[in-house]
């Protein structure tokens, strides 16, 4: 007797992920607002994820996106001047959003920006943070990633450069006041334990966060 098997996703549907926007704030305030932000097509499994990266000696960070509270679901701190936080929240509503960060000391922030659809919880099943040394450009920010799943990426360093991703596909790579970002995102089909990502700078030193939801 043969067998059929099938897949059931239980959510309805499968997830996916989208790069949206970017923006940055320059100044010594506490509070950064970034107005008109993209944050993808509106649904009501939509959850946005915004990485932002602080540039101050900060110990407390926040996040709205719409007037609400976004949740801090991933960090990476490269010392205490430079922080890197990815916050997500379900918004069902709406294609643009004003953003806001707060922290407890001034600097500059960067902020990522991407809409992930139809996840079965805004929790990370996986995060890495890491840095490459002084002395190497590449950053190995492999993760877990569930079948079905998707995964987000962000890398920078205090230097201007480029970047090279593997296992990922890039979705930004620039330079803003000689800062380089960039960003990633990767869906998955079956499991992968773990998912082999690194991202290469054209000079050495590279840190980064990667994310995966299911």
């Amino acid at each position: 007797m043969s067998v059929r098997r099938r897949s059931i996703v239980y959510s309805g549907a499968i997830p996916s992920i989208v790069y949206t926007d970017n923006g940055q704030d320059a100044g010594a305030v506490t509070t950064h607002t970034f107005t008109g932000k993209s944050i993808g097509a509106a649904s009501p499994t939509r959850t946005v994820l915004v990485l932002a990266r602080y540039s101050s000696t900060s110990t407390t960070f926040s996040c709205t996106i719409g007037g609400n509270a976004a949740t801090l679901v991933a960090s990476f701190s490269l010392g205490t001047a430079t922080h890197l936080r990815l916050f997500a929240l379900n918004v069902p509503t709406g294609t643009t959003a004003t953003i806001v960060t707060t922290s407890n000391a001034s600097g500059d922030v960067f902020i990522a920006v991407a809409a992930a659809y139809d996840l079965l919880s805004t929790t990370p099943t996986a995060t890495n943070g890491v840095y490459s040394g002084a002395s190497s450009p590449t950053a190995d920010l492999s993760l877990n990633v569930a079948a079905n799943g998707v995964a987000f990426g962000y890398a920078t360093f205090n230097t201007s450069g480029t970047f090279v991703w593997t296992g990922m596909t890039e979705q930004l790579d620039t330079t803003i006041s000689s800062i380089s970002h960039t960003v990633a995102t990767y869906t998955a089909t079956g499991a992968q334990s773990p998912l082999s990502v690194t991202v290469t700078r054209s000079a050495n030193g590279c840190f980064g966060l990667s994310a995966s939801f299911r």
